[in-house]
């Protein structure tokens, strides 16, 4: 994806864009990951668009945030797509 319009996205997204991809994937966030998972985009978007934070690092990081069953899921969801993007 272009970085501008990736930029722009990832700049301008709510906690309800978060809440609404993960119900869209069988993902039920709780209402203080759905907060983590928001802070932690916020604070590292640019990181991740310069290249300086690989998917694996997210992933890492997400472990922290989210209960296991959440990064189960989210780990097997981006192993569906990883190779499609």
């Amino acid at each position: 994806m272009n970085n501008f319009f990736l930029k722009r996205y990832l700049k301008n997204i709510t906690k309800e864009d978060i809440y609404t991809l993960a119900i869209n994937h069988n993902i039920i966030l709780k209402p203080n990951e759905i907060q983590k998972v928001y802070d932690y985009i916020k604070n590292n978007y640019q990181e991740y668009i310069n290249h300086n934070l690989t998917n694996e690092e997210i992933l890492k990081n997400s472990k922290q945030i989210l209960s296991n069953t959440n990064y189960n899921k989210l780990v097997n969801l981006y192993n569906e797509y990883k190779d499609k993007i």
